[in-house]
């Protein structure tokens, strides 16, 4: 009788094992799709492939925290809005709480090729375009936060960015 308790125990552990089954390696690389595709929203494209790696690393994380089974993630109607949110939390996470890690979000080889600045070195030492431009941010946006939503939110966000980052490179008020 104690073995027939045993054994129905035991199925029913290994059921319950079988049956949480938390987030198959598919349903991760799904995940980190879409944070690719979400990749130009907030304007991370410029970001190294290991820097923008480590950020969906950080989304899944999050992710797996809240969710410790994919279906309750599944099941979410504003799933595409918490993967949204997951996003901003990483990339202020990235950037640094006062805009210190600006260089691993805005590579500055990246931005000359994506044509931010002009080809060639910057008017400036890169840590004095850096500091500038965290300078710049945080007169338009207080803390990374907010930057990040401007970002993801308001379509004269990007081109604001942009100026300020051709402002910098030029050595345009740097002091």
């Amino acid at each position: 009788m104690k073995r027939i308790v045993a054994i129905g125990a035991s199925v029913a552990l290994l059921i319950g094992c079988v049956s949480s089954t938390g987030w198959t390696p598919q349903q991760k690389e799904e995940v980190r799709t879409s944070i690719y595709e979400n990749r130009e929203k907030f304007v991370l494209q410029y970001m190294d492939e290991s820097d923008f790696d480590a950020l969906q690393e950080c989304v899944l994380e999050a992710l797996i925290g809240i969710f410790p089974e994919y279906e309750e993630y599944e099941e979410l109607t504003d799933r595409a809005e918490t993967l949204d949110g997951m996003m901003c939390d990483c990339a202020v996470e990235a950037m640094g709480a006062n805009y210190e890690n600006l260089k691993n979000v805005f590579p500055m080889e990246a931005l000359q090729k994506a044509g931010w600045i002009a080809s060639g070195t910057p008017a400036v030492p890169e840590t004095m375009f850096y500091n500038h431009l965290a300078g710049l941010l945080r007169t338009l946006y207080p803390n990374p936060d907010a930057f990040v939503m401007a970002l993801m939110l308001d379509s004269n966000a990007q081109n604001d960015l942009r100026e300020m980052i051709s402002q910098c490179a030029s050595g345009e008020s740097n002091r």
